[in-house]
């Protein structure tokens, strides 16, 4: 596990999906054992969090 396709992509709107958006920027990597942890409970895809007042989502390409 290299850890190089991780990361939090902003949301722009409600309706938004990760394969919608075009400009999205890396913003934070996530650790090791978050990693894990989302591998864990999710075999693919995203998952949106709240993190304050920005709606993010993490989305995690698998190779």
């Amino acid at each position: 596990m290299t850890g190089l396709d991780r990361g939090f992509r902003i949301k722009d709107s409600e309706n938004s999906k990760p394969s919608d958006m075009q400009d999205c920027k890396l913003t934070e990597l996530v650790d090791v054992d978050e990693l894990q942890k989302f591998r864990r409970t999710h075999n693919h895809g995203t998952m949106m969090i709240q993190n304050r007042t920005k709606q993010i989502w993490w989305y995690l390409r698998e190779f």
